[in-house]
């Protein structure tokens, strides 16, 4: 009795491993067709999107397809453009921070040469602190 059942079930493997490798193939080509008819629909995208072609020669669903997609590639453009001001922003923020510090340590030293020299009467020292021009690159 259980060489018979270990019989049926090598039996029933063999069987199933020789369906699957017949079935294969057939899978195979759906897969590659399937994926042909993508690539096709995705370079008459192009085509359409670079002018090669006129685009009323689409039908509805290549035209939705189209859309779809085009509408995926904006947002995905926006958003890296938006990552990228955001960053930029954060430099910016960051180097104005710098040369505010930079410009507060620079005021204390004329602040500090100013109480220092501010016996002689030859030397001119302003009483205000210098800002920066930012049109001219000047400090006035």
């Amino acid at each position: 009795m259980g060489s018979l059942i270990e019989r049926y079930k090598g039996s029933n493997t063999e069987a199933q491993a020789e369906s699957s490798n017949q079935n294969k193939p057939q899978v195979i080509q759906q897969e590659v067709l399937l994926l042909r008819q993508e690539i096709d629909l995705l370079q008459k995208g192009l085509r359409y999107m670079y002018g090669e072609k006129d685009i009323n020669h689409m039908n509805l669903d290549e035209l939705q397809a189209l859309e779809s997609n085009l509408e995926i590639w904006v947002h995905n453009v926006r958003s890296t453009k938006m990552q990228i001001i955001s960053r930029e922003i954060e430099m910016l923020k960051n180097k104005e921070g710098i040369l505010k510090a930079a410009n507060d340590m620079l005021q204390e030293r004329i602040i500090e040469q100013s109480g220092i020299l501010g016996t002689s009467s030859d030397t001119l020292i302003p009483q205000f602190p210098f800002h920066r021009n930012m049109e001219s690159d000047y400090y006035f």
